[in-house]
């Protein structure tokens, strides 16, 4: 199969741009972690297009060059907040994951302190619907890309 070219293709991608500007709308994260958690599944994932893009707009919204430059090593280091490791945590496991699974129980109550108030549920796996959408360079084999985690984080839970 060949590659998506997202620069070549920009029109067809204005579903997943609206998908975007709909998690950070939200208002539920920050404008500086939904970049960093774009570019951290961008990293995952290897694509040059998505870390650019993502990367510039990280700054534009405030981010640090020395944070962006450590965000690989991000376990490494004291520069990222708990609720910011929890997030990155949480992005880098579901990107990883087949589509089949879902998130340990473990991490996702640690992620549901920080950004879920209390509310009791799990975040609507949304995300399954737009691995579908993502282009091939967004997915690994079995995995899932930059968005879907960033919407998984700003869903609503749903009733258990």
């Amino acid at each position: 199969m060949s590659r998506f070219a997202i620069q070549r293709h920009y029109a067809a991608m204005q579903p997943l741009v609206k998908l975007g500007q709909e998690i950070r709308e939200r208002g539920h994260l920050d404008s500086k972690l939904v970049e960093l958690i774009l570019m951290r599944c961008s990293q995952i994932n290897g694509c040059a297009y998505c870390l650019d893009m993502h990367s510039k707009d990280a700054r534009a919204a405030g981010e640090t060059e020395q944070r962006l430059y450590l965000l690989s090593a991000w376990r490494e280091t004291a520069l990222y907040s708990e609720s910011e490791q929890a997030a990155l945590a949480f992005a880098e496991e579901l990107t990883e994951l087949p589509s089949h699974e879902s998130v340990s129980d473990a991490l996702y109550e640690r992620v549901r302190q920080h950004f879920e108030g209390g509310r009791r549920g799990r975040p609507d796996p949304a995300g399954r619907h737009h691995q579908r959408m993502e282009p091939p360079q967004h997915r690994r084999p079995h995995g899932r890309g930059p968005l879907q985690a960033g919407l998984a984080l700003t869903a609503r839970p749903r009733a258990m």
